[in-house]
């Protein structure tokens, strides 16, 4: 692509804007050097990034790309065996954790962001440099002590000839015979060493070398003699201090040495990185879609938005290449005719450079060129739109274009005689259409109008003029050319309609005819747009008023399953209920001595369960007659249903008698074949997994142990207090409710509610192989 053509398009501003999304100067540099790229697979896996970035900055995601530093001219000066410095050594640490952070965040994001996540993968285990960094350096590039025993002893020893010295000199302090000679009784440094503040006339009575003065002449600083030796001392312990130090750098250094070519190639994975994520922040802040790449040499723009354009922008709609390959648009100045010229060629740019575009929607081709000849370089920004051609600008173009190529001319022709200019643009859109490039060209020539509509391949286009307000509304017509509003303007404006006659007069009858070709052709064009645009209403009521119905439906659904809910727990409750006096009345049977009580009770029985039928019935399966079939031969696994009970079965033994074992839910029961339906295929196949009902089918679904960690105390509870429902209708004996350890608030709770629950018999913590105390064992039992 011509570096100019970039210019001219302003793609050089849209990388500017890439440039400041990025987060650091690895991926700014990318985002500089970004060049649009011929090669499809390149375009398309350009794309997909973005994408990737884009959706999951959108989702909320905060990709973590802070605290990465420039560190190439350390590596640089780690290479040629240079110390590297505490701030240099901290860069890197920072840099190399912050690439850690990065790999850690798309671990488990490989089927959201598969690119980027094989991206991260490359990053090196830098661990054990990151922890000897910190192990010696602290966050202000100061040496640990412990970074090595050797430095860990000088330290000491400095410390202690320290206190020693001030030792020495806090006697001077205190002694009255010294303190009258010193200007200050303090204890300060010069060149490195001790002194003491002496005044100037004592300086013959105050033994030891003068080290400074002050700028007034009246103080000298003094090292005693005394303290001459251990200054002396502490001196060589700084210069072997600064050795050791030195040495832990080198070390240092030689541990980034060691790995100089992994973090390199880290540092490229955190600008790629970085470039990426920063295409999708740009993308988010352009409202912008990803183009759909064509093969064929054809492009659709819809709703497209120039977006260096800001404030109300009207959207372009464009197509071409399927229907006609050259594109004539006309119209009036400032009407938005350059606008779409930029808007087509720098969206093909930024598509070809892995961005999106801000349009609803975009189809383009990997354009083998890009050309544009777009006058004095206009700045849209500006919204200026007054261009002059350049003809060696369009030479330059003829040497290269070909079939593959997108040609933008803004006022072909123009700066010359108007009948020349049309002519010579009439031969270059021929030329450019012969060879197959798809071309734009802006006009004011009424010629070029004429030639667009009788040529094949060729289509006219305007941008609309609203006579009322004088003003161009910058809407793009494909089809139409663009009117010549010269006459109603001068009327709008009231010149003497005898001067608009006489100038009427003067058209030839061609270019009249051409006019009011023109102006049916516009009127066809509107009454079209305005017929789209009410079966689009239409379309949109349609759908509104489907999801409307579509919603209420829903709502009608959720409020069956609430009702159904609220009749299931009345059902269990009227269960639990029956369930214990069935219970006191067995034990009346197993205890009765009196055939006529036990008939009694029996019948109480029966009477309760008729009820607890009554209850659940809506949640029994039915069948229409129809659709079951007397059982002729009965073998062991059929599915039947049973009349009597309405409950689905299996059949566990053959027939005797007339009668047949058949197991439902977790009850078995001899039924009549004659009260027996044999269970439709579709059914039957169903197995195990076929409807039962509430209280019986419940053994094949009930867990013996539900898990309560990481729930709130409420919400835990009650699924603590429906599983136990849940657990005794399935008949199961004994359960395991998990409610971890922690502070044991929960398992309090859980306790609690077990000592007044009806139904259990006993608990008790869960042995060490059980789960210890995160673990409590229930035992149920009648009540």
């Amino acid at each position: 692509m011509q570096a100019k053509t970039q210019v001219t398009l302003e793609l050089d501003k849209i990388l500017s804007s890439l440039t400041t999304a990025t987060l650091t100067p690895l991926g700014a540099e990318i985002a500089r050097e970004l060049e649009p790229s011929t090669c499809q697979d390149t375009v398309r896996s350009w794309q997909a990034q973005t994408t990737e970035a884009r959706e999951l900055l959108n989702s909320g995601e905060e990709i973590p790309l802070r605290g990465i530093k420039d560190i190439r001219p350390a590596l640089k000066r780690c290479r040629i065996g240079a110390a590297l410095s505490p701030d240099e050594l901290l860069q890197i640490k920072d840099t190399l954790r912050a690439a850690g952070q990065l790999q850690r965040f798309f671990n488990g994001k490989e089927a959201r962001a598969p690119y980027m996540a094989k991206l991260a993968g490359g990053i090196g285990d830098f661990r054990q440099l990151i922890a000897e960094v910190s192990r010696c350096l602290t966050e202000d590039g100061d040496i640990f002590d412990e970074a090595s025993p050797a430095l860990s002893r000088i330290r000491a020893s400095q410390r202690s000839c320290q206190d020693r010295i001030r030792s020495h000199l806090e006697g001077y302090l205190r002694s009255s015979h010294w303190t009258r000679m010193l200007q200050d009784a303090i204890i300060t440094m010069r060149g490195g060493r001790f002194v003491l503040p002496v005044k100037l006339e004592n300086k013959g009575d105050f033994p030891g070398i003068v080290h400074d003065q002050s700028a007034s002449g009246a103080t000298l600083f003094i090292e005693p003699a005394s303290v001459v030796a251990l200054n002396n001392q502490l001196r060589e312990l700084e210069r072997l201090e600064a050795e050791e130090i030195e040495r832990i750098l080198h070390e240092l250094t030689g541990l980034v040495y060691g790995q100089v070519d992994e973090i390199e190639e880290t540092l490229a994975i955190l600008a790629e990185l970085d470039f990426i994520t920063a295409k999708g922040r740009l993308s988010l802040d352009m409202e912008a879609t990803e183009p759909q790449l064509v093969s064929e040499w054809r492009l659709l723009i819809q709703r497209g938005r120039h977006p260096l354009l800001k404030g109300s922008v009207v959207p372009i709609d464009v197509h071409l290449g399927r229907d006609f390959t050259t594109l004539v648009i006309t119209g009036p100045n400032t009407g938005g005719k350059t606008v779409t010229l930029k808007t087509i060629g720098l969206f093909s740019l930024m598509f070809q450079c892995g961005l999106h575009v801000p349009a609803a929607h975009c189809e383009l081709p990997v354009f083998n060129h890009v050309f544009a000849d777009i006058g004095d370089e206009q700045s849209i920004e500006q919204s200026l739109s007054t261009f002059s051609s350049h003809l060696l600008n369009i030479v330059g173009i003829l040497r290269e274009a070909g079939e593959g190529s997108l040609v933008l001319l803004d006022e072909i022709g123009a700066g010359t005689d108007p009948t020349e200019g049309a002519a010579l643009a009439m031969a270059l859109l021929e030329e450019f259409h012969q060879r197959g490039c798809l071309t734009v060209a802006t006009t004011h020539y009424s010629e070029l109008k004429t030639f667009a509509y009788v040529r094949p391949g060729m289509q006219n286009a305007s941008v609309q003029f609203d006579i009322r307000t004088l003003q161009p509304t910058f809407e793009l017509t494909i089809g139409v050319p663009g009117q010549s509003n010269a006459f109603p303007i001068a009327r709008r404006l009231r010149l003497p309609e005898e001067i608009i006659t006489r100038a009427q007069s003067f058209l030839a009858d061609d270019a009249v005819q051409v006019e009011d070709l023109i102006r049916s052709l516009t009127e066809d064009s509107r009454q079209a747009a305005e017929d789209r645009q009410e079966a689009a209403r239409l379309r949109r009521e349609a759908r509104e008023l489907r999801d409307e119905y579509r919603d209420k439906l829903e709502a009608l659904a959720a409020e069956k399953n609430e009702l159904l809910a609220d009749a299931r727990r009345q059902a269990l409750a009227v269960i639990r209920e029956s369930k214990m006096k069935a219970d006191a009345i067995l034990g009346q049977l197993r205890s009765t001595r009196s055939e006529a009580e036990a008939i009694a009770l029996r019948k109480e029985i029966e009477g309760e369960a008729e009820l607890i039928q009554d209850l659940l019935a809506d949640e029994r399966p039915t069948y229409e007659d129809d659709e079951l079939s007397e059982p002729v031969d009965v073998a062991v696994g059929d599915k039947v249903f049973v009349r009597s009970i309405r409950q689905e079965g299996t059949v566990l033994g053959p027939p005797e008698e007339g009668s047949v074992l058949v197991q439902v839910g977790s009850m078995k029961l001899h039924a009549k074949l004659g009260d027996l339906r044999v269970l439709p295929a579709a059914e039957r196949k169903r197995g195990a997994a076929a409807y039962g009902s509430l209280v019986r089918g419940k053994s094949s679904t009930i867990s013996p142990e539900i898990h309560l960690r990481g729930m709130r105390a409420e919400e835990a509870l009650a699924q603590a207090d429906k599983y136990l429902d849940d657990a005794l209708l399935a008949g199961l004996s004994q359960v395991r409710i998990v409610h971890g350890k922690g502070a044991g608030i929960l398992r309090e709770l859980i306790h609690k509610l077990l000592k007044e629950h009806p139904y259990v018999e006993d608990f008790r913590l869960g042995h060490p192989n059980e789960g210890g105390t995160g673990v409590t064992v229930v035992t149920l039992g009648r009540g």
